[in-house]
C-alpha cells in the first residue's frame, strides 16, 4: 500500500515564530526552601513561567534522590513490620477467641492516615520535633490531597520525605493495611537510627516569612518567549457610487425617445379600437328570393 501523504500545515514551523520577550516579577518572600542550592534563578529560567508561590512550593517540595530512594523505602518497611505483625497476631487471637493482650509491644509512635497526620501537625507538639514523615506522593491522586504537607511540616519544624509510585504498596503489606497514604513515624532503636541516618540528605523545609525581620521588595527580570503574530491589514471597502453620481443622458437623445414614444402611442390606440364595418352580405343568406317566390 502507498503510503499516505498528509497535505497539512507544519506545527513545529508555527512554534519556531517566537520572540524573546522580558517581563518584570515581583519576588515573594512566601517561599519554602529546601537547601542553598535548590532553587535558584537559573532552574526558574529553565522552566520558561513566571513563578507563583504554588509553583515553587512545587519545585523546592522534598523529594528522595533515587539513589537512595529503596535503601529508605525498605528501612521503612523493616521498621513498621513488627507492628503489622503484632496486629496481624491479635486479629487471629480474637478469631479463635484467645484471650488478647491489652496492649502492643514496644513499638516505634506511628500514625497513619491523611486527616491524623493533618491534626497532629496542627498541634505543633515539641515531643514530635523529631518525627519524619513519609507521604506515597507518586500513587496519591488527585495530588491535591496532599499539598498542605509541605506548608505545615515547615510550620511544624518536620521532616518530610515524599516517595516515588509504589511504595504505598510495600508500606501498606508491611503493616496489613489495605492503603496507606502518609505515615508519620517517630522511632528507637538501630533500625531506626540507620533511617534517620538515610533520610539525612533530605534537607528540612524552611519558611523564611515566619522570622520577624523587614524584607525589601525585589522586582526580577524574567526571560520568556512569546508568539510572532503578524497583523494584516484590512481590505479596502470599495463603496457603490450613488445614483445621483451617474452620467446623465444629453438633453437631445431624451427629446428624441420622448417623440419617439409619443409617435408609438396612437398607433397602439387604433389598433386596439373596434371595427364598425358591416358585414359582407354575400356570406349571408339574401330574402329577396323570398319576397319573389
Amino acid at each position: 500500500m502507498a503510503a499516505a501523504v498528509h497535505h497539512g500545515t507544519n506545527l513545529r514551523k508555527a512554534e519556531e515564530k517566537r520572540k524573546v520577550v522580558y517581563k518584570a516579577v515581583l519576588d515573594t518572600p512566601f517561599i519554602l526552601k529546601c537547601g542553598p542550592d535548590r532553587l535558584d534563578a537559573r532552574h526558574i529560567s529553565t522552566h520558561k513561567f513566571i513563578p507563583t508561590v504554588i509553583d515553587i512550593i512545587r519545585l523546592c517540595r522534598p523529594f528522595t534522590p533515587a539513589n537512595i530512594h529503596d535503601e529508605i523505602l525498605q528501612l521503612l518497611c523493616d521498621n513498621l513490620k513488627p507492628l503489622g505483625e503484632a496486629r496481624a497476631e491479635r486479629r487471629r487471637q480474637r478469631k479463635n477467641n484467645v484471650k488478647v493482650a491489652e496492649s502492643l509491644p514496644v513499638s516505634p509512635i506511628v500514625i497513619t492516615g491523611i486527616n491524623a497526620i493533618t491534626r497532629n501537625l496542627e498541634k505543633k507538639d515539641p515531643d514530635d520535633s523529631d518525627a519524619i514523615l513519609f507521604v506515597c506522593r507518586g500513587d496519591i491522586d488527585p495530588s491535591q490531597l496532599c499539598a498542605h504537607f509541605p506548608q505545615l511540616s515547615a510550620l511544624a519544624r518536620r521532616k518530610l520525605v515524599s516517595l516515588q509510585q509504589g511504595a504505598e504498596m510495600a508500606i501498606s503489606s508491611s503493616l496489613g493495611l489495605k492503603r496507606v497514604s502518609a505515615v508519620q513515624m517517630r522511632g528507637a532503636g538501630d533500625l531506626w537510627e540507620r533511617l534517620v541516618k538515610a533520610t539525612s540528605v533530605i534537607p528540612t523545609l524552611d519558611a523564611p516569612w515566619l522570622e520577624a525581620r523587614y524584607m525589601s521588595t525585589e522586582i526580577k527580570t524574567l526571560e520568556t518567549t512569546t508568539p510572532v503574530i503578524t497583523k494584516q491589514r484590512p481590505k479596502p471597502i470599495q463603496q457603490q457610487k450613488p445614483k445621483h453620481d451617474q452620467q446623465q443622458e444629453p438633453k437631445g437623445k431624451q427629446q428624441q425617445k420622448q417623440q419617439q414614444q409619443q409617435k408609438q402611442q396612437p398607433k397602439q390606440q387604433q389598433q386596439n379600437k373596434p371595427s364598425n364595418k358591416r358585414p359582407n352580405n354575400d356570406l349571408q343568406p339574401s330574402n329577396n328570393k323570398k319576397a319573389k317566390q
